[in-house]
């Protein structure tokens, strides 16, 4: 197992090892990471594993996939590597409250922005891009043969990730 951590760059790089050892370097890596860096960049992260990777591996992509910009690197990564996307969804993110005025803070760029969530033809339109965004999503993976782990914040994951693995051990068979 091995580990790439990112910002808008990588942040850390764990190539891949076997053994028990390797796996608890990963999860300290994990437990006790602190970005550098608020922006992300999943593109450049899937660049720096293309270029840095010499064999085939199976390649665990953990993000919420609202990047922009990545599509075309990831459909690359997938010619060369067996990519599995986790896709982390939270319900919460989906609606805009009706709670009047609103401030938003980019948490990469900390730059904030007033929006009154009060307009319901803003909150339409938020919908509808949350929505589309999540829906079509799975088809590009299924386009470039990519499989998907939808994990959703309010549910026990435990229960997607095992059925996951046995729908994939099935398959390979």
């Amino acid at each position: 197992a091995g580990l790439l951590l990112f910002s808008d760059e990588v942040e850390k790089y764990i190539p891949p090892k076997k053994g028990k050892n390797s796996v608890l370097r990963i999860v300290r890596e994990i437990l006790y990471y602190k970005p550098v860096h608020r922006k992300t960049s999943l593109q450049n992260a899937l660049e720096y594993y293309y270029k840095m990777s010499k064999k085939r591996s199976i390649i665990f992509v953990i993000s919420d996939f609202f990047d922009a910009n990545f599509q075309k690197t990831l459909q690359i990564v997938a010619q060369k590597h067996d990519v599995v996307a986790i896709r982390i969804l939270d319900p919460k993110e989906y609606i805009l409250p009706e709670v009047g005025f609103i401030t938003f803070q980019d948490a990469e760029t900390g730059k904030e922005i007033i929006i009154n969530a009060n307009d319901a033809q803003l909150r339409k339109k938020y919908e509808e891009y949350i929505t589309e965004t999540i829906h079509s999503f799975p088809q590009l993976l299924k386009k470039l043969k990519i499989d998907l782990i939808d994990i959703r914040t309010h549910t026990d994951y435990i229960e997607d990730i095992v059925k996951f693995f046995k729908q994939r051990a099935k398959r390979y068979r």
